[in-house]
């Protein structure tokens, strides 16, 4: 009879007023009412009737100016339905499908969605909160829809967009049941109370403001989010349509952040670290314009991240920066002198696939820029990739061997710099390399191990551990220099090959000829094997 008479009362301003004083006591129908803990539909409709002449006619109409005295706002009425924890008992109607009737359940849904006032009320806040923010867009949408919050909540999904499994389900449930439990306590003793003695000790408070910090997620909350994105999922779904418009611009700051977290030796950077960046490998591999569009700060960001001593990531930003190849990055790359922080990568071989992925992408620098040819040379760059193909550097498999022979021979080829990188190979190795490095990778590494003589120089096993080993020590030295080189100058000197090879008697007239005389009869040197 009481939430008869509120419908009767709906459409007059003054008598809703007084109405607004028994909210409480309608509240408490929806869960301490005989009829409504029976399953009697109709009585639940009611409650739900009541509460919503409350929302809709308790409030002075926003649009209309100059309200009464003691008229209250909608933020008025919102609140003092907050503080009876209406939010949390509209969740629970919503979450259980198997007590609530499809009918009741979107009724609830549509309740939530009218007192969220489109995404501005507290009660949206605190409906988030405990739903989490997926959501938002179906709590504001509900008011006109709310049938499809019920489904979304039904349904069980996962995907970069999506993160909604039977795990998260199960804990938003919990949750919603554990803010429930005193707000229900406290009807029942209230109610206890106003039979007993006709008067209420103390006023229903639901702390609506903290409840995102007790209503926990866990399985939800160990994903990692990006722009409403759920990284890991990206991973798991390499080909989701993503927007790299909306997905990309908050992912770099996350970047920059975790990994400052990983130079401070945070271990669970690592794992984010190496998502976030497989993730932009997808992207740039699904649409590959996207790289087109790099900022020469976000290229020199990425190269810096080859300096973490991290393997994982800094074969993940391999992955990346293959993943962009084009003439505009490497035109790029090559103008902020970039290599210079692949290379130490060669030197320090700590796995063969890291080192194959620095010198692919060598290689396709080398193809697309000349200025990164001589940039290698002035690094030298060279020198790693002669001890590699020598066996000298740790990891140096055959495959990794195979890479570093096709990049000297790129260099070799180039049409700017491509002969004057060969002359710096052969003042260090000697002039019957030179044909060598435009043949087969296989011919240039064999040619590393077989004896011959060129006019004073000797390419026999003695002389090539003195080279190795001289190599080695200049190595050394120049590749702390490499990240802070400004390509005014060259790290390496091929002049300082002379403190182990004798000078040339006369001028090499004739050295392509003999070069390639001695290439085709290698001699039995001294000390060969």
């Amino acid at each position: 009879s009481v939430l008869q008479v509120v419908e009767c009362c709906r459409d007059s301003q003054d008598s809703m007023k007084h109405v607004l004083k028994i909210a409480p006591w309608i509240v408490c129908m929806m869960f301490n009412s005989e009829r409504t803990t029976k399953n009697d539909e109709p009585s639940l409709d009611m409650v739900f009737k009541g509460i919503l002449a409350v929302v809709e006619c308790g409030a002075w109409p926003s649009i209309l100016a100059n309200p009464p005295p003691g008229a209250r706002t909608f933020e008025d009425v919102e609140l003092e339905l907050l503080s009876l924890g209406l939010p949390v008992l509209l969740a629970m109607v919503i979450s259980n499908k198997g007590k609530f009737s499809a009918e009741q359940r979107v009724a609830a849904a549509k309740l939530c969605g009218q007192l969220c006032a489109e995404g501005k009320s507290h009660t949206y806040r605190a409906l988030v909160s405990l739903l989490t923010w997926q959501f938002g867009s179906l709590l504001v949408e509900s008011a006109a829809q709310p049938e499809k919050l019920i489904e979304f909540f039904d349904t069980i999904e996962s995907n970069p967009k999506v993160y909604w499994t039977k795990e998260v389900r199960s804990e938003v449930i919990q949750g919603i049941q554990t803010e429930a439990k005193g707000i229900l306590e406290w009807q029942s003793t209230a109610l206890e109370a106003v039979r007993k003695s006709g008067k209420v000790q103390k006023p229903c408070q639901w702390d609506f403001k903290s409840v995102g910090m007790r209503a926990k997620h866990p399985t939800f909350a160990k994903q990692l989010e990006v722009g409403k994105i759920f990284v890991y999922e990206v991973v798991d779904h390499p080909n989701f349509p993503i927007d790299p418009t909306l997905y990309l611009p908050p992912l770099w700051k996350r970047l920059e952040s975790e990994t400052k977290k990983l130079q401070q030796k945070n271990a669970p950077a690592e794992k984010v670290v190496c998502a976030l960046l497989e993730s932009v490998t997808i992207v740039v591999t699904n649409l590959p314009h996207v790289a087109e569009g790099f900022e020469k700060e976000r290229l020199i960001s990425l190269y810096t991240m080859l300096q973490l001593k991290n393997v994982a990531v800094q074969e993940k930003v391999m992955e990346v920066l293959s993943a962009s190849s084009n003439k505009q990055v490497a035109m790029k790359s090559a103008m902020e002198r970039l290599i210079k922080f692949a290379i130490p990568i060669l030197a320090e071989g700590q796995t063969s696939a890291l080192m194959e992925g620095v010198l692919k992408l060598l290689l396709d620098l080398v193809r697309r820029s000349s200025p990164v040819v001589k940039q290698i040379v002035d690094l030298g760059g060279h020198l790693a990739l002669f001890l590699i193909c020598m066996g000298q550097i740790k990891n140096a498999t055959k495959e990794v061997k195979m890479n570093a022979a096709k990049l000297m021979g790129g260099m070799s080829n180039d049409g700017v710099n491509g002969l004057s990188s060969q002359e710096e190979f052969c003042n260090i190795l000697t002039p019957a390399f030179k044909p060598k490095f435009v043949m087969k990778p296989e011919k240039l590494i064999g040619f590393f191990e077989e004896d011959h003589e060129y006019k004073e120089r000797k390419w026999n096993r003695e002389m090539r551990e003195k080279v190795v080993k001289f190599l080695k020590t200049e190595l050394a030295a120049i590749v702390p220099k490499m990240p802070t080189w400004d390509g005014k100058e060259t790290l390496f000197d091929s002049d300082k090959m002379f403190m182990i090879w004798p000078r040339p008697s006369e001028p090499d007239e004739d050295e392509d000829d003999g070069a390639e005389d001695a290439a085709q009869k290698p001699a039995a040197a001294e000390g060969s094997a």
